[in-house]
C-alpha cells in the first residue's frame, strides 16, 4: 500500500475512520515507554531530563514536519519514494535498508519484553514453561496473526485495548508510588537538578518514549 510503484490499495484510498485513526496514533504515541520516564528523570535529574525531553520533542516535530511536507509536495507516502525522488535510487535503497534494520530491531526488543513479562506471569501462577516458549507462543498466536491484518483499521480494537492497558499501568504505577510499595525501606529517591554521572542512561528511554 505504501509503495510508489504499485497502485494504491482500497484501504489506502478510503482511509481510516477518524476515531480509529486517533485511537491508533494515540496508542502508538503513548506506548509502554512512557512508564520508563520516571527512571529517565531520576537518572538525568529534573532539569536535565526536561531539557532532553524538550530537545527530543523539537527534533521529532522538525523531522515529522519535513516528512509531511515531502509527502504533500512529492505525492509519495513512503521513505523509499521520498528518498528516490529527492536523492536518487541508490540513496533510496540505503534509506529503505536503514528503516528495515530499525524496525527489525524494534520487533526484536518487543519480543524480548513480551517474553520477560509473560515468563514472570507464568512463574507467578506456577506454569512450567521457559521464556523462549513464552516468546514463541506470543509471536505465533498473537503477533504474527495481527501482523497479517489487511489494514491498520483492522487493528483499531487492539489499539483501544493497548491504550487502555497503558493508562491502567500508569494508574497502578502512580498508586504504588504514592503508597510507598516501591521503596519501603529506602524511601523515595532524591531528585537533583542535574545528574551528570547517570545522564546517559536516560537518553535511549526519552528517545523511545
Amino acid at each position: 500500500c505504501l509503495s510508489t510503484e504499485s497502485p494504491p490499495c482500497p484501504s489506502a484510498v478510503s482511509g481510516l475512520p477518524v476515531r480509529a485513526a486517533v485511537t491508533t496514533l494515540t496508542q502508538n504515541v503513548l506506548g509502554s515507554g512512557v512508564l520508563a520516564l520516571p527512571f529517565a528523570m531520576s537518572s538525568a535529574g529534573i532539569f536535565g531530563g526536561l531539557a532532553l525531553l524538550i530537545f527530543v520533542y523539537l527534533l521529532s516535530v522538525f523531522t515529522m514536519s519535513i516528512l509531511v511536507a515531502l509527502s504533500n509536495t512529492l505525492g509519495t507516502f513512503s521513505y523509499y519514494g521520498a528518498a528516490r525522488l529527492t536523492a536518487g535510487r541508490r540513496t533510496a535503497m540505503w534509506a529503505e535498508i536503514w528503516v528495515l534494520c530499525t524496525n527489525v530491531g524494534l520487533c526484536i526488543s518487543y519480543v524480548i519484553v513480551l517474553g520477560d513479562f509473560s515468563f514472570a506471569l507464568a512463574q507467578k501462577y506456577g506454569l512450567h514453561i521457559s521464556k523462549e516458549e513464552c516468546m514463541a507462543a506470543l509471536v505465533g498466536f498473537i503477533c504474527w496473526p495481527l501482523s497479517c491484518a489487511p489494514s491498520l483499521g483492522f487493528l483499531r480494537w487492539i489499539s483501544m485495548l493497548g491504550l487502555a492497558s497503558v493508562l491502567f499501568c500508569t494508574l497502578v504505577a502512580g498508586v504504588r508510588y504514592w503508597d510507598g510499595s516501591y521503596f519501603e525501606a529506602s524511601g523515595p529517591p532524591s531528585l537533583a537538578g542535574f545528574k551528570l554521572g547517570s545522564f546517559g542512561h536516560c537518553f535511549p528511554i526519552l528517545v523511545g518514549a
